[in-house]
């Protein structure tokens, strides 16, 4: 850009530059729920919100989105350390709900560094 800045520097023309790809967009294009029946089978990023106080938890996995909510319910059930989520509703006697009213999918996408982003991207946008 600068390059094609500085061949005009000495003219009346100025040189603008605009897209119409936003991070969002580019992060966002990717995987898509195609079935609501199956979206639990799927790994990507989710939101975990207490039923009682309606705090927020961003994660994502690379497994599907079922096994890795039925973790966190066991960490609840035995009281473990292993899940932040569970340890907030323990540590403030709150409740755990269903996974229809605790889970939202965010966005699909198999584990790697790209889903790295995605996950940042939406504890950016949610927290911020």
């Amino acid at each position: 850009m600068t390059y094609i800045t500085n061949l005009f520097k000495n003219t009346d023309l100025k040189i603008a530059m605009h897209t119409n790809k936003s991070i969002q967009k580019i992060l966002m294009h990717n995987k898509q729920l195609t079935n609501k029946t199956d979206k639990y089978t799927q790994s990507g990023v989710y939101k975990l919100t207490c039923p009682d106080c309606n705090k927020a938890y961003v994660e994502q996995t690379g497994r599907n989105f079922l096994a890795w909510f039925n973790e966190h319910k066991a960490t609840f059930r035995t009281n473990s350390q292993n899940s932040n989520f569970a340890k907030h509703l323990i540590e403030r006697t709150h409740f755990f709900g269903p996974i229809q009213d605790t889970m939202q999918i965010l966005q699909c996408q198999n584990k790697g560094a790209y889903l790295n982003t995605i996950e940042r991207y939406y504890i950016y946008a949610e927290f911020t």
